[in-house]
């Protein structure tokens, strides 16, 4: 053998190297496995004939829907429920051939978290035909549906804008708003203008107000570049975590103190801005809570059972709803609300 070896030694050397490349392969590979078979029988693949519930979601953008999503497949999963997730990024002509698409899988309920507030109203109208249940997520468009599972994104508005005003005071303010076809961004608006009052110009000189497309954080960035050379902010209400990351980031760059800066979704980093002081406060919501009731509602409806709510009146139309409600997160009570009560991080999260 030794013999062998110190003839063929370079054919030796080469199998061994070949077999400590394959072992990182044969790990991930069974990974993957264990990966698949958490998700068997719950996740239905792209060619599977019978989905019980469609998700579409609208962007993944945002680190909230991948919680989401993954509490929607455990849920989906313990209730013996198949599931299937799509994404249109935005795109109204892609949701709707996403929408089409779930439908030949013979889906029973539709999770929807629309792009527009119109657009939808054929393929809507067809799965109505087709029997299937509608379920507005976060947000709701023009067309039929049966329930609207969202978030108290007025009462959202009234907290950025009452802490703005608290601790900022007096000064410029410039506003960023969703993009005008969308529900969430017009009930922001309304609950920031309660507070501020700007009709009136009372309590703060609001300098602009600028509608984002698609919840463009570049775009936020450009306006404020172009504001600020001709007058100071004092504050900036943005809409949403990652608007108000990019302007947090923007101010770094420049070298000059920061506004006063809210923000939206409870993200990881933006809780990290609001202990440091580089944004003023987040919102945040149960998370988990809201994606296992859709799934549970989804449920009701295939055993012809009501949705988990009572009926509102949204957008002008009366339809079953479940609105989550919010919470202020600032610098001295992040634990109590993110850790304590919501259950949303760990004390680990931020170095405890």
């Amino acid at each position: 053998m030794l013999r062998f070896i110190k003839a063929n030694w370079v054919l030796v050397a080469a199998l061994c190297l070949l077999v400590l490349m394959s072992m990182p392969l044969i790990y991930f590979g069974n990974l993957l496995k264990i990966i698949g078979s958490q998700n068997e029988g719950t996740v239905a693949p792209d060619d599977a004939k019978d989905v019980a519930v469609g998700v579409c979601f609208n962007s993944f953008m945002e680190a909230r829907w991948m919680k989401e999503w993954a509490v929607m497949q455990e849920s989906a999963k313990a209730q013996g429920l198949t599931i299937q997730l799509k994404v249109a990024h935005h795109s109204l002509t892609r949701q709707i051939s996403q929408i089409t698409n779930l439908l030949a899988h013979h889906i029973q309920v539709l999770i929807l978290d629309p792009v527009s507030s119109s657009g939808l109203e054929d393929v809507l109208e067809e799965a109505r035909n087709q029997g299937v249940k509608i379920i507005f997520y976060d947000e709701i468009t023009a067309g039929p549906g049966d329930f609207f599972l969202g978030i108290d994104y007025r009462g959202m508005g009234r907290l950025q804008a009452k802490a703005l005003l608290e601790k900022a005071g007096m000064g410029n303010y410039m506003i960023f708003k969703g993009p005008v076809h969308s529900y969430h961004s017009e009930m922001l608006y309304d609950g920031q203008q309660e507070i501020l009052k700007m009709k009136n110009d009372v309590f703060a000189n609001v300098v602009s107000i600028n509608a984002l497309t698609n919840w463009s954080a570049d775009e936020a960035v450009t306006k404020i570049r172009a504001t600020i050379t001709h007058q100071k902010l004092q504050a900036i209400l943005a809409p949403e975590d990652l608007i108000a990351e990019e302007v947090a980031n923007f101010y770094k760059e420049q070298k000059s103190s920061a506004p006063y800066i809210t923000g939206a979704g409870a993200e990881l980093t933006a809780c990290q801005r609001v202990l440091h002081q580089e944004q003023l406060m987040t919102v945040a919501w149960n998370i988990p809570g809201l994606a296992k009731t859709a799934i549970l509602s989804a449920k009701r409806m295939i055993q012809k059972k009501n949705a988990m709510g009572s009926m509102m009146v949204i957008e002008n139309r009366r339809i079953q709803a479940s609105i989550f409600p919010v919470y202020l997160v600032g610098r001295d009570n992040l634990r109590a609300i993110l850790i304590d009560k919501l259950k949303l991080y760990s004390g680990e999260d931020f170095g405890e």
